[in-house]
């Protein structure tokens, strides 16, 4: 068996690692404003920025250690990021615009 044999064999029945979050479906995040009912009844609905239609968004809960795919759509007229909290990450992925994270466009 040649080099290039070998290596066409090898390449055939190979199995790659995949990281633990490969495959998995990416959690979705939609990025859009929203209105609550913050004030007392009867004084009106406050606009603000929210996810998936709430303010602050929804919880997102995950076993110390694992990773997670998530998938953020800008539904608002200008660039967003997003600040994650209650997580250790890398510093250009920590959510503050322009400093870390370039923003995210509608």
């Amino acid at each position: 068996m040649n080099r290039r044999q070998f290596l066409a064999s090898v390449s055939a029945t190979a199995v790659l690692p995949l990281p633990s979050f490969a495959g998995v479906t990416p959690l979705k995040l939609k990025a859009e404003t929203v209105s609550q009912q913050i004030l007392p009844e009867g004084e009106g609905t406050t606009a603000m920025l929210g996810f998936n239609g709430s303010m602050p968004g929804p919880e997102i809960r995950l076993r110390r250690g694992a990773r997670a795919s998530i998938e953020v759509k800008n539904a608002m007229q200008e660039g967003t990021a997003v600040h994650w909290h209650g997580i250790r990450l890398e510093n250009r992925m920590d959510g503050v615009p322009v400093l870390t994270q370039d923003l995210i466009d509608p």
